[in-house]
């Protein structure tokens, strides 16, 4: 089994019993080839429901997700060269004419398919072999959830990108309790 079939297939049931406070666990799962079919179709012109991205809801319950985010998923990548790990000191250490670090490339893959398939906001969800998983985000978002919410009180590792939006990096377990699901049906509207 594909390590990020496996992350896609627990960050489906994450998800799930996030948006249905524990109810269920099934009503988000993982898009049709994790979001190429989408891709493929798109390229050719034709559009797929619901398959951009590495996840989809699965039932009306859990739609509103996707209709606001498009949810990337990246499992791994604790080890190897620092072009290839989940480093963000790599930011720094890099010399200015190698390519971007391998959180920067994933976010702005994200992104550039957020935009194609219409969505507010994109997130990614990671996790490093052995370590916590966590999500990126922009700030924007993160000061938007905290006009609803109120401060997120945990530690967050900000990335700002001399090109693009600042990110930030949050442990997913905190931010999904901190987040509640009708914290995004509210941004909706105002998206």
């Amino acid at each position: 089994m594909a390590k990020g079939s496996e992350w896609e297939r627990e960050c489906s049931k994450i998800l799930s019993l996030w948006a249905t406070e524990g109810a269920r666990d099934d009503v988000i799962w993982r898009t049709s080839g994790s979001g190429s079919r989408w891709t493929t179709r798109r390229k050719r012109g034709s559009d797929t429901y619901n398959q951009a991205g590495d996840l989809c809801a699965t039932d009306p319950c859990a739609q509103f997700l996707f209709d606001f985010l498009l949810v990337e998923c990246k499992r791994g990548y604790a080890k190897g060269k620092p072009s290839e790990s989940i480093n963000v000191l790599y930011w720094l250490d890099r010399p200015s004419n190698t390519k971007p670090p391998l959180l920067a490339q994933w976010w702005e893959k994200a992104d550039e398919e957020r935009l194609r398939a219409g969505r507010s906001r994109a997130v990614l969800l990671f996790r490093r072999t052995g370590k916590r998983a966590c999500i990126v985000l922009e700030r924007d978002l993160m000061g938007d959830l905290e006009d609803y919410i109120g401060q997120y009180k945990h530690h967050v590792i900000a990335l700002y990108m001399a090109e693009g939006p600042t990110l930030l990096i949050c442990d997913l377990e905190r931010w999904l309790e901190w987040c509640q699901p009708e914290a995004i049906k509210r941004m909706q509207e105002t998206y």
